[in-house]
């Protein structure tokens, strides 16, 4: 069965804000104003699995990939050369 709201597509679910997994858990997606063009993503477990919290980072640009560390996110960005 799938929780999630059909009001909500699974494009507006990847944008910064808090959303309900719809396991027991929060997603919350912070935009990082330091570091543009990578985001933190944080899973809290409210329903007391705290095994099951973790945070990652990905790029804005490729959300796809993600990084179990901030270092390595930004190793991973785009450099232009001006």
């Amino acid at each position: 069965m799938d929780n999630k709201s059909p009001l909500i597509s699974d494009v507006l679910r990847e944008r910064p804000g808090v959303y309900d997994t719809g396991t027991g858990a929060l997603k919350t997606i912070e935009a990082n104003p330091g570091f543009p063009g990578i985001e933190r993503v944080t899973i809290t477990s409210y329903c007391g699995r705290h095994a099951d919290d973790r945070r990652y980072y990905r790029l804005a640009a490729d959300r796809t990939r993600t990084f179990p560390t901030l270092q390595e996110a930004l190793a991973a960005r785009p450099v232009r050369l001006t």
